[in-house]
């Protein structure tokens, strides 16, 4: 019985061997692509490339309402007319403003800054035209991103090579409970964790990236981190298996 355990341990070891060296492979292709997008990128000028993107939001207020949402709206904001970009409308006044008219302001609504608005009629409603500030993409802001998307593919290759020295370990082992395969899983567990922080700063940066430096949260790979808690805790459990299985072997 303990012959036939010891060969389904040592299949999965060959297993899994197998399927690590394939990721393997792969993660060198993406990680040599990635670099040369990354050198490619990086002879370019900062601004080679640059996108500005501006988004429009239409509100409809009723216009019996319209009064006491504006004020609140532009309540501690100034902004101007077009027509007299002198004439700050805003702060203590409560007025109205004109209507068909681009009018210049700073005003954060709905988790987007507006930058203008244009105020029109229609039948019982106000509308408000908005534009938001625009979002300047530069090609020299993605070099960041992808050396960091470099890092995290190095830290992923040098993992997955602490894992195939574990399973070779597994395929070749008399028992699972010996001090190579603790050892080798150790070894896998730390390599964990630059794969979390690279993961973690560069879907940061990323996130930064597609937002144009605006509104974004800082990323922490919890999936990788939780991976590297519970290897460490198996590589404690198979700790107490090794010294167990030496206890035994010193019984008999």
């Amino acid at each position: 019985m303990e012959s036939k355990v010891l060969k389904n341990v040592n299949r999965f070891g060959k297993i899994g061997n197998v399927i690590i060296t394939i990721l393997i492979v792969v993660s060198i292709i993406a990680t040599i692509a990635v670099g040369a997008a990354t050198v490619f990128v990086m002879t370019l000028p900062k601004d080679a490339v640059v996108v500005s993107v501006r988004e429009n939001v239409e509100i409809r207020v009723n216009k019996d309402y319209f009064g006491k949402l504006w004020n609140a709206l532009t309540d501690g904001f100034a902004y101007s007319s077009s027509e007299d970009p002198s004439d700050i409308i805003g702060g203590d006044k409560e007025v109205l403003p004109p209507e068909n008219q681009e009018l210049q302001m700073k005003l954060k609504i709905f988790n987007n800054n507006f930058a203008s608005a244009i105020i029109t009629s229609e039948d019982a409603q106000k509308i408000i035209d908005a534009k938001t500030d625009a979002s300047v993409y530069k090609s020299g802001n993605l070099v960041a991103v992808l050396v960091f998307g470099v890092m995290f593919l190095l830290s992923v290759i040098a993992a997955l090579f602490m894992l195939k020295n574990l399973f070779k370990e597994i395929a070749e082992c008399e028992t699972p409970f010996c001090d190579g395969i603790v050892i080798k899983m150790r070894n896998f567990s730390f390599s964990l964790i630059p794969v979390a922080v690279f993961a973690s700063v560069g879907e940061t940066l990323s996130r930064s990236f597609m937002t144009a430096g605006k509104d974004f949260d800082i990323c922490i790979q919890w999936g990788i981190v939780l991976a590297f808690v519970v290897a460490i805790c198996l590589v404690t459990v198979f700790k107490y298996g090794v010294q167990l299985q030496r206890e035994s072997d010193e019984t008999l």
